[in-house]
């Protein structure tokens, strides 16, 4: 914790707000969830998991089961940023809810609807949207009980084992965003998703047969 410039963390920044800040969960320490604040340019840690387990309530208690190297959890923070999601990709692919006010984490509403997902991630039309090992991307609606096909799968190009747990989700154009391991290299790369023609697009990082840059 500390002036942005000086942050120490094992993984790279998972979400961001309209307003510009940041959230991470360092997977490899201890599950830590943190901060970065735009305005004051400092990072703060909100919540602290510890060990590895599956417990809500006040977010210096709370335990997820995270999955180390990235590939085991997402976050998604919703348009007011009131709510943190956090998708526990280890823990049987549970949400988790994190009240930014109040310092609470709960399951999130549908909790029970993703259980098995691979990928998640909230778009701002309140909808979280969610891929198992099928790679067939669905999506569940703001009551928390209906769930939807979107007709996107997302083995197409690539296997679902080989995403980051988060999804980025801009409805209004219909795109979808996955960071992954390239099947080629270890190296990670960007692709995108027509959600209305459900056709993949390679976006950055090294392409089959390329050598990336070190």
């Amino acid at each position: 914790d500390g002036p942005g410039p000086q942050m120490e963390c094992w993984d790279p920044p998972r979400t961001m707000a309209p307003s510009g800040n940041w959230y991470l969960i360092d997977e490899n320490v201890d599950r830590v969830i943190r901060k970065y604040d735009a305005k004051t340019k400092r990072v703060k840690t909100i919540a602290w998991a510890g060990p590895a387990g599956k417990l809500g309530g006040l977010a210096e208690c709370a335990r997820f089961a995270g999955g180390g190297y990235g590939n085991g959890m997402g976050l998604s923070v919703d348009q007011d940023e009131k709510y943190l999601t956090i998708f526990d990709r280890n823990n049987g692919g549970f949400n988790w809810r994190l009240d930014l006010e109040k310092g609470l984490v709960e399951p999130a509403p549908g909790a029970d609807a993703v259980k098995g997902a691979k990928v998640h991630g909230v778009g701002e039309d309140g909808c979280t949207y969610f891929a198992g090992n099928d790679g067939k991307l669905k999506k569940l609606l703001p009551d928390g009980k209906t769930v939807e096909e979107t007709g996107v799968s997302l083995e197409q190009p690539l296997n679902i084992e080989t995403f980051f747990g988060g999804l980025a989700v801009n409805a209004k154009i219909g795109r979808l965003y996955a960071a992954c391991r390239d099947p080629y290299s270890p190296f990670g790369v960007v692709w995108y998703w027509d959600m209305k023609t459900g056709k993949g697009l390679h976006v950055a990082g090294p392409k089959k047969g390329e050598k990336p840059d070190p």
